[in-house]
């Protein structure tokens, strides 16, 4: 339970990294290409991989494939979402694709959710679903400041389906065992030369505190990654735990958060959603005793 913890503050704090940088000019694509620096100097000196050519030959290579062009393309459908269709119903897309682990934990990973389990895992999306709902003066109110209609509705599907298919890489990652190292750090590696070379072939005027940004959020997103990895290890019989676990923990303590310090408007609906995750939580916890 304490990997699950981890994996949320350190998901959390991401998006606080981001929050607290924007208004001062971040360029995120730049802070995006130093992260994976740091994820790679990360993997290799603190999980030491075996990188001879043998372990390499024999990775899972479709894993590997699908995760170094995934995790920035999938960075670049949230920031053009967010751009066309607005942050509400960007955030949105990105915490209803918890749906599709959910789905894959039945029929992709065999799980049987009955019981308190089951009970847990509904009522996370419940909470998910009542947290990210805006009244309706409020989601107009933000359409109208967005260019809605020039392929938002693609984005937001690409962005669903991206994070969806994230979470379900991560969950196969995690059953390779004592080789996940070497595949994170491929993966990581595959991850940077493509968000790199889109930089250097943009010509990218490189920003000083985009750079500096990028070094803490690389620390941050290994440690989430890594935690997360573990969670799924340490309950590698229980997939929907881990997947609900984490996204009802993430939205909750990001929504307690903008509210006391960022001073963001929550609504009744969003209050009772708060609850409903807690419950959730127990649920989900007492599953497992």
């Amino acid at each position: 339970m304490w990997m699950l913890v981890l994996c949320v503050l350190c998901s959390v704090a991401v998006s606080v990294l981001f929050k607290w940088a924007r208004p001062k000019g971040l360029q995120a694509a730049q802070a995006i290409a130093v992260n994976y620096g740091v994820t790679i100097l990360a993997t290799y000196v603190l999980l030491q991989p075996d990188v001879s050519m043998e372990k390499i030959y024999v990775l899972p290579w479709h894993w590997v494939i699908l995760l170094g062009v995934l995790l920035p393309t999938v960075f670049v459908f949230m920031a053009q979402a967010v751009y066309r269709a607005g942050m509400v119903r960007a955030d949105a897309a990105q915490r209803l694709s918890l749906v599709i682990p959910l789905l894959a934990a039945v029929w992709i990973f065999g799980e049987h959710i009955s019981g308190l389990k089951g009970m847990g895992v509904a009522l996370a999306v419940l909470a998910v679903l009542l947290i990210v709902v805006k009244p309706k003066s409020e989601l107009l109110q933000n359409v109208q400041q967005t260019n809605v209609g020039t392929g938002a509705g693609w984005m937001l599907f690409l962005v669903w389906m991206g994070y969806g298919i994230i979470d379900i890489i991560f969950k196969q990652v995690a059953k390779t065992g004592a080789q996940f190292s070497l595949l994170l750090l491929v993966g990581f590696v595959a991850a940077a030369i493509l968000i790199w070379g889109f930089l250097l072939l943009s010509k990218t005027r490189w920003h000083g505190f985009s750079l500096r940004c990028g070094l803490l959020l690389g620390l941050l997103n290994f440690a989430n990654i890594y935690f997360y990895i573990k969670a799924h290890q340490a309950l590698s019989d229980t997939p929907s735990v881990v997947f609900a676990g984490v996204n009802v923990g993430v939205l909750s303590l990001a929504t307690v958060i903008g509210v006391l310090v960022y001073k963001e408007r929550l609504h009744k609906i969003n209050v009772l959603g708060l609850l409903v995750a807690m419950v959730a939580v127990a649920c989900l916890y007492a599953s497992m005793i």
